[in-house]
C-alpha cells in the first residue's frame, strides 16, 4: 500500500492541477456571462476601479483560490485574467472575441510563484582610476546580503594600448558573459559579467584581474545583490549582449539588444560599460531603476510582470570623441517559478559532405550528407579558382536557390568566384551536380541543418566581403561584414573561400572557438571553410559582435610570396 501511494502521488498532483486549470476557465466563462448581463442593464461594462478585484463594489463571482484581474478603460471592452496557485497557470478572457487564451492578458500579472518576487538588496562598486592605472580591481561584498542571495558582477577594463585584454574569472564565480569587446583608435574596451550565490563563508571582497593587457588599464566594476532568485535556474533566458563603436563629439546612444523573458515576474538587469563618458551622463532606460554608477559601468533593473519582450534604450550626454561601449542584459527567474512560455529549440547541425573536382573541372557532384531528413535545410558552399578568368559562373541543380553569389575576388593570375545555394530537403537524390560555365578548379561542401523554418529559411539577406593580401599571409575580411538578424534563435553560418591556402591554418589562434563559433569543416577541404554560431536575440550584429576575433586575428598563416585572395559569405538561418 505504501508503494502504491508513492507511485501514484505524481499522477494525483497532475490531475489536481488540471482540475484547477479547468476551474479557472469555468470562472472566466461565468464572470464573462455576469459582465454581459451588467452591460445589458447599464449599457457598458464596469470600469476597472468599479470591480471588487480592483477595490470597487461590483462583485465578480469566482471559486475559492481564484485570483481575477479586470481592466476596462472605457466600458466598451475588457480584459480579464484568472490565475491560482493550485493551477500554477493563468488564462485570459478578451471581450473583443470572447475567447480564452493561455497566459495573462496584456498589462496584467497573472500567476506568479507564492515563494516571492525577486528583489534588489544592495550594491557596491569600485573604480581603479581613483588610484591610477591597474590590472586588478577589488569589489566589496554588498551590505545586508544573506546566504542564498544572488550576486551579479559587472566588470570592465579600458586598455588604451592593447585590443586583446580579457577579464579573468575569480574562484567561486561563474561567467554569464565574457569577451564583450569594442575598440576604436585608443578606447579598447572589454566587459564581462559573472554571478555567484552568497554562502556563509564568503570573504568580504573579491578581486578581478586582466590578462593579455598592457600597463595602461582603467578597470571599473559593480556587484549588485538580489533576493528570491531561483537557485537551480537563476537566469530565465540566455544573456543578451551588444557591441557599439560609433560616436561623434556630441554624445551617443547606447544600442541595446532587448531580451524576451519566459517567466512572469522575472527581474531584468541591464548592465552598461563604456569609455569616454562618465556613467552619470548616461540616461536611465524608461521604466528601469538605476542601481549604481562607478567609473564607466552602470546597472539598472526592472521587474517584468508578464513574460515577454523587453526593449531598452538610453543615451549619453557626454561630449567625447570616438567613444565605444558594450551592454549585457540578464533576466533573473523568481524562486520556484514555472515558465509560461518557451524560446524554442536551437537549430541543429546534421553533417556535411565535401567534393574536390580538381583542376579543369566543369562540374562537381556532391553526395547527400549522412542522416539527412526531409525538412532539413541544405546549404551548398561552392568555389571555383582560375588563373586566367574572373567571369566564371556556377549553375546549381534544379530546386536549389541562390543565397549569395557570384562573389568575386582576384589579382593577376589568381581569381576565385564564390556562391552559396540552399534548398529545403524533400525526396533527394544520392548526389547533386553543380556546373561551371568554363573549366576551373571547383570545390564544394553541402551542409545540412535541422529545425530551420522551411517557409523562410533565411532570416535576412546574406552579408558578403572580399579581400586580397601580399606575401605576409591572408586575413579574412571579418571587419567588413555586418548582418542584422530579426528573429529569436537564429543561427549564423560563416562560409569562407580562399586561394592557395590550407584551411587548417585559418583561425589558428582559436579565436572563433573561444568565442562561441564551431568549425564545421576546413582542415581537410581545399580552399573552403565553414563555421556556425547559435544566436539567441535579434538585433544588430556588427563584426559578429566581435565573435570572429577582433583586430584581424583570423589569419591564414600562409607566408608564400604569391598574392592570395578570399571571400566570406554569412547567412542567418531562421528557426522553425
Amino acid at each position: 500500500m505504501m508503494t502504491a501511494f508513492f507511485v501514484g502521488r505524481p499522477a494525483e498532483v497532475a490531475i489536481s492541477k488540471r482540475a484547477a486549470q479547468s476551474a479557472l476557465k469555468s470562472d472566466l466563462s461565468q464572470a464573462s456571462t455576469q459582465l454581459g448581463m451588467y452591460r445589458v442593464d447599464n449599457g457598458l461594462y464596469p470600469l476597472t476601479n468599479d470591480v471588487d478585484v480592483n477595490g470597487g463594489s461590483y462583485v465578480l463571482k469566482r471559486s475559492p483560490g481564484t485570483k481575477l484581474e479586470y481592466t476596462s478603460t472605457d466600458g466598451t471592452n475588457y480584459l480579464m485574467t484568472a490565475s491560482s496557485d493550485q493551477a500554477q497557470s493563468s488564462y485570459c478572457m478578451d471581450s473583443t472575441n470572447g475567447s480564452i487564451a493561455d497566459g495573462a492578458c496584456s498589462g496584467q500579472v497573472g500567476y506568479t510563484s507564492s515563494s516571492g518576487s525577486v528583489s534588489f538588496v544592495s550594491e557596491t562598486t569600485s573604480d581603479s582610476n581613483a588610484s591610477g592605472n591597474s590590472d586588478l580591481i577589488s569589489i566589496n561584498k554588498p551590505a545586508g546580503v544573506v546566504a542564498g542571495d544572488l550576486l551579479i558582477a559587472n566588470v570592465q577594463n579600458w586598455d588604451q594600448n592593447n585590443r586583446g585584454s580579457e577579464i579573468n574569472t575569480p574562484s567561486g564565480w561563474t561567467v554569464v558573459a565574457s569577451s564583450i569587446h569594442s575598440e576604436s583608435y585608443q578606447p579598447n574596451l572589454v566587459q564581462a559579467v559573472f554571478y555567484r550565490f552568497v554562502t556563509a563563508g564568503d570573504p568580504s571582497s573579491w578581486s578581478w584581474t586582466v590578462s593579455g593587457s598592457s600597463t595602461s588599464n582603467w578597470m571599473s566594476g559593480g556587484i549588485s545583490a538580489y533576493r528570491n532568485v531561483d537557485t537551480s535556474t537563476p537566469f530565465d533566458v540566455p544573456v543578451s549582449t551588444s557591441v557599439n563603436r560609433y560616436s561623434v563629439d556630441n554624445g551617443f546612444t547606447y544600442n541595446w539588444v532587448g531580451i524576451k523573458t519566459i517567466t512572469n515576474g522575472a527581474m531584468v538587469v541591464a548592465l552598461g560599460s563604456d569609455t569616454g563618458a562618465s556613467a552619470s551622463s548616461v540616461t536611465d532606460p524608461t521604466g528601469f531603476t538605476r542601481r549604481y554608477q562607478a567609473g564607466n559601468v552602470d546597472s539598472w533593473d526592472k521587474v517584468q510582470s508578464n513574460a515577454g519582450t523587453v526593449s531598452i534604450s538610453s543615451n549619453s550626454t557626454a561630449n567625447q570623441y570616438d567613444a565605444v561601449w558594450t551592454t549585457a542584459v540578464v533576466a533573473l527567474r523568481p524562486k520556484g517559478a514555472t515558465p509560461s512560455a518557451s524560446l524554442g529549440a536551437d537549430i541543429g547541425y546534421v553533417g556535411q559532405t565535401y567534393k574536390d573536382g580538381g583542376s579543369g573541372a566543369t562540374s562537381v557532384a556532391i553526395n547527400k550528407p549522412a542522416g539527412l531528413a526531409s525538412g532539413n535545410l541544405l546549404i551548398a558552399n561552392i568555389q571555383s579558382w582560375s588563373s586566367s578568368s574572373n567571369t566564371i559562373t556556377v549553375t546549381p541543380p534544379s530546386g536549389w536557390s541562390t543565397a549569395a553569389g557570384p562573389v568575386r575576388s582576384g589579382v593577376s593570375g589568381n581569381y576565385i568566384v564564390h556562391y552559396v545555394f540552399y534548398k529545403v530537403a524533400a525526396s533527394e537524390p544520392s548526389s547533386w551536380t553543380f556546373t561551371l560555365s568554363s573549366g576551373g578548379w571547383l570545390t564544394g561542401v553541402v551542409s545540412a541543418y535541422s529545425n530551420v523554418n522551411t517557409t523562410t529559411p533565411l532570416d535576412v539577406g546574406a552579408a558578403t566581403a572580399t579581400c586580397t593580401s601580399a606575401d605576409n599571409g591572408l586575413y579574412f575580411p571579418i571587419t567588413k561584414i555586418a548582418i542584422t538578424p530579426t528573429s529569436t534563435k537564429t543561427l549564423l553560418v560563416a562560409l569562407g573561400s580562399d586561394s592557395g591556402s590550407n584551411p587548417a591554418n585559418i583561425d589558428s589562434g582559436g579565436n572563433m572557438a573561444a568565442l562561441g563559433w564551431t568549425a564545421r569543416y576546413g582542415a581537410s577541404t581545399a580552399n573552403i571553410s565553414g563555421w556556425d554560431k547559435q544566436l539567441v536575440w535579434p538585433g544588430s550584429v556588427d563584426r559578429f559582435n566581435d565573435a570572429m576575433g577582433y583586430y584581424n586575428t583570423i589569419y591564414d598563416g600562409n607566408t608564400s610570396s604569391s598574392q592570395y585572395v578570399c571571400t566570406m559569405i554569412v547567412l542567418a538561418l531562421r528557426p522553425a
